[in-house]
């Protein structure tokens, strides 16, 4: 439920008139966030995030961080710490 409490707040900051727009530009920003959960360790362009939202990369960036509170590469920091610190609790190096 808190799940989907989060992807509705996050869904709900989005303010385009149509409601169909809203959906598209939500998935689309999703999409480009699954490809960093997928593939944070590697280089993502910001070219090519946005590309997979379908949208300028000035657009995507302040829709990334208008919809999930932080910009893209925050999110990849994010991420690349909290593996680096999970393989360190672990004994890996």
């Amino acid at each position: 439920v808190y799940d989907q409490a989060l992807v509705f707040s996050q869904f709900s900051k989005l303010r385009y008139k149509k409601q169909e727009v809203n959906e598209d530009v939500f998935r689309n920003l999703l999409e480009s966030k699954t490809l960093i959960d997928d593939r944070f360790l590697q280089p993502l362009p910001l070219n090519k995030l946005a590309r997979t939202a379908a949208m300028s990369k000035y657009a995507f960036l302040r829709l990334f961080k208008t919809t999930f509170g932080f910009t893209p590469y925050q999110y990849i920091l994010q991420n690349r710490l909290l593996f680096a610190k999970n393989r360190l609790l672990n004994g890996e190096k």
